[in-house]
């Protein structure tokens, strides 16, 4: 093995923490080093996912004995040849009686314009930090990422436990934050409970710029656990104008399983629960699914290869045979509608990390891609799971077939068969959609993080037009 193929990864953090200003003029915490100043830095041994907040707020509380919370990523740097991680942080302290560390200095935009810095393309970023401090909010962006909503989401929290009969047993753990969503995690004697909170302007009424975004999950899921309680998690609590949700923890996910029944068992579950919602699709749209039926992608398909992501993550090359392909694109959608199945509840994201067990008992969580859809858009993901983390060989094929055999109300098992060949494409589609509007809708670093989901179904839908057109269907 070569060194460089042999080589861990590295991940370089760096800290733009927030001091308090009784003038209400935001500064960030700078240390001294040889060359100048620079914000505090950690240097880990891993890859670290910069969404996830443990290494930076456990780092900073180490380094500088400062407890914060993560406002947003304000710059990251992603190389996978050479296995490098670099995001820089924008943190909030949590108590407002803490002191500057030894040697360390508080710095405003005014200061940053004649500072020396250590490390000059910091400049920028810390500028641009501070810039987000002083500017007001702006129609598309995240509460989370604003200054005393970590503080006003605890009460919150404290308050709906108390009313059930609960409380925290330790500190709230700030567990994700980023463009589509922030995660906490509450202890109670009770079991771990989950605070999430999604974008304000998601449901039916998408944030400014934004075109098929999000359900409006919290009251959505309040429905749905109403619908079906044996396998849809009920909120502890929930804030519908504040798209805020309280929610007990359900088990392990079903990726942590290797038992082919017991995935099976949750394939069938989900499918049944499909079919039971296919005469509730009118309540549905009410209620807060989004509206993503098969007959509403034609018109996305020349959007989404107009898109610029889409010839930065393909390339010239090849986003000129997906073009070519096309009307073959269109006629797959046209075929697929032919076959007569309804659309139905569609989870959106359905992975196995999605998917809770406890005691034999399947639910599916985190529906903040809920849609009405065809019934076969969740199946791929949960596939793709199958096929990496089973034993066996067949796994994704056998469990394609316990799905389609719940659906031979509507049709022979060979004629089922048949559509979901056709429906691979429109599938993909459907996903790239949703990434593409997605990539639209959050912040510049998070639109980064999702860049992959467009270019993995632009893929996988250039793969299977190829196939399906060498296979002269």
């Amino acid at each position: 093995m070569h060194g460089d193929e042999a080589r861990g990864w590295q991940s370089t953090l760096h800290a733009a923490v927030l001091v308090p200003d009784p003038a209400g003029e935001p500064r960030l915490l700078l240390l001294p080093e040889d060359d100048g100043w620079a914000l505090p830095r950690a240097i880990l041994p891993e890859q670290v996912w910069w969404p996830v907040c443990r290494s930076i707020v456990a780092a900073t509380k180490e380094q500088l004995g400062i407890d914060a919370v993560v406002l947003s990523c304000a710059a990251e740097h992603f190389d996978k040849d050479g296995r490098e991680v670099e995001a820089t942080y924008l943190l909030e302290p949590r108590q407002s009686d803490w002191a500057l560390p030894p040697a360390a200095r508080a710095v405003d935009r005014a200061d940053l314009v004649s500072l020396s810095l250590a490390h000059p393309a910091q400049r920028p970023i810390i500028d641009g930090c501070l810039a987000q401090l002083r500017a007001a909010p702006s129609p598309g962006q995240r509460p989370w990422m604003r200054p005393g909503w970590f503080a006003t989401a605890s009460t919150w929290i404290d308050e709906r436990l108390h009313d059930a009969g609960l409380s925290a047993t330790g500190p709230v753990e700030q567990l994700t934050n980023w463009g589509i969503s922030c995660v906490l995690r509450i202890p109670t004697a009770a079991g771990d409970h989950f605070f999430k909170a999604i974008p304000p302007g998601s449901g039916n009424a998408p944030v400014a710029g934004a075109g098929l975004l999000f359900a409006n999950e919290p009251a959505l899921l309040a429905a749905l656990a109403a619908r079906f309680p044996e396998h849809v998690p009920a909120p502890l609590a929930v804030d519908r104008e504040r798209r805020w949700q309280l929610l007990a923890d359900d088990g392990p996910p079903l990726a942590e399983y290797r038992d082919y029944a017991l995935w099976e068992q949750a394939m069938r579950a989900f499918a049944r629960l499909q079919v039971a919602s296919v005469g509730q699709v009118d309540d549905l749209l009410q209620v807060g699914c989004l509206d993503r039926r098969p007959q509403s992608l034609p018109a996305e398909i020349d959007p989404l290869l107009a898109d610029p992501n889409a010839r930065d993550t393909l390339g010239a090359e090849e986003l000129a045979r997906l073009r070519m392909l096309a009307p073959r694109l269109r006629s797959a959608c046209a075929e697929l509608a032919d076959f007569g199945l309804p659309p139905t509840l569609v989870h959106g994201d359905l992975h196995s990390a999605n998917i809770a067990v406890r005691d034999g008992d399947i639910t599916f969580f985190d529906w903040t891609d809920a849609c009405v859809a065809h019934p076969f858009v969740d199946v791929p993901l949960l596939l793709q799971d199958a096929e990496r983390l089973l034993a066996e060989a067949d796994a994704g094929a056998r469990l394609r077939e316990a799905y389609l055999s719940e659906w031979t109300a509507f049709a022979p098992i060979e004629r089922l068969r048949e559509a979901y060949a056709v429906a691979e494409p429109v599938v993909a589609l459907h996903h790239a959609v949703s990434y593409r509007h997605i990539v639209a809708s959050v912040d510049p670093v998070s639109a980064l993080a999702f860049r992959f989901g467009i270019d993995l179904w632009l893929r996988a839908l250039l793969t299977s037009l190829t196939g399906a057109d060498a296979g002269g269907r």
